[in-house]
């Protein structure tokens, strides 16, 4: 935020490829400067300058020539951050942004011989892990600078602090993992860090632990057709965390299944508004409104998803099915 506090890290990992960025999905979401490394052999070889004639799209024009020779893979881990204070141009400008950005995807495609080809997989995420950072850190020789001699230790500290804290008193569960490895990797430099969020991390384990057990309850009662133990077993589950999407899903789903259709209709507004990128809802939602007659609004479910991760067969398969683009 405008502090310099951190303010939000995403759930889901969005696929980036060029094939995306193509087909005009090249803000779902923004690739993040900032946060994108590559070797200097890469810089070269697309041509070892930056564009002098855009004003605000430079970055994406260079990830258009990047992606000419080299996929661009996702780290699991927190490497940086887009500060919003209101005042960047990025906000203030952003139509403008977008339409410059627009053209030179344009010109891009144009380029290209087979834009419509076929579809290759995305790139494999890579989780960075204590043991792997420790091991490349030694091997090269790299000593991090003690906590004592930067500011920024202490305020990354307060950070993780604040957002564990915050997790918890949101009942949101599901980032639990991902914090605690980020907690082990800041532990190399700072070794005391990690002992201030055990409590906060651990509350949250179990409490993922508890809405987990609960959905597989609703989940084995659901594969018997007994309707009234799931129901009971994933209202359980989302009293405890109500913005699980694992539960949001297994609820609408159980809702519309035993005839609580009008309140599943109404689960399922709310679910999608908050995890429209969650490829389970999606398909259950595709499926519950192409029952309602509401094919167009399946469609736009499927559509927003693959804008968000265009190489989900599955979804593409359901929006054809559903007479769209597939």
């Amino acid at each position: 935020n405008a502090d310099g506090d951190l303010d939000r890290v995403a759930d889901n990992l969005s696929p980036f490829s060029r094939r995306k960025g193509l087909e005009g999905h090249f803000n779902k979401p923004y690739i993040q400067q900032e946060s994108t490394c590559w070797r200097r052999s890469l810089w070269e070889e697309s041509g070892n300058e930056l564009s002098s004639s855009l004003k605000l799209a430079g970055d994406l024009e260079l990830w258009t020539r990047f992606f000419r020779l080299a996929p661009l893979h996702t780290v699991d881990t927190l490497l940086g951050g887009y500060r919003y204070h209101g005042l960047q141009r990025g906000i203030t400008q952003a139509d403008g942004y977008f339409h410059e950005a627009c053209a030179i995807m344009e010109k891009e495609r144009q380029a290209c011989s087979t834009p419509d080809g076929a579809l290759p997989p995305p790139p494999p995420v890579i989780t960075l892990s204590r043991e792997r950072l420790a091991t490349f850190t030694a091997a090269c020789g790299i000593s991090p600078e003690p906590p004592s001699a930067r500011s920024c230790w202490r305020h990354y500290t307060e950070n993780l602090i604040a957002i564990t804290n915050r997790l918890m008193r949101e009942k949101r569960p599901e980032q639990t993992d991902f914090f605690r490895n980020e907690m082990m990797l800041f532990g190399l430099a700072k070794p005391s860090a990690v002992s201030l969020t055990a409590d906060r991390l651990d509350e949250l384990a179990e409490l993922h632990r508890r809405v987990q057990a609960l959905n597989e309850k609703g989940e084995q009662y659901a594969t018997q057709g007994d309707g009234e133990h799931a129901l009971a077993a994933f209202r359980d589950a989302h009293s405890l965390a109500p913005s699980f999407s694992r539960t949001r899903t297994n609820l609408v789903q159980g809702l519309w299944r035993w005839g609580e259709r009008k309140q599943a209709l109404e689960q399922l507004a709310g679910a999608l508004s908050e995890h429209a990128h969650d490829r389970w809802l999606v398909l259950a939602a595709a499926e519950i409104l192409a029952a309602c007659n509401a094919r167009e609004q399946a469609r736009g479910v499927c559509s927003e998803y693959l804008s968000y991760d265009p190489h989900d067969d599955e979804v593409r398969q359901m929006l054809y099915k559903l007479g769209g683009k597939g």
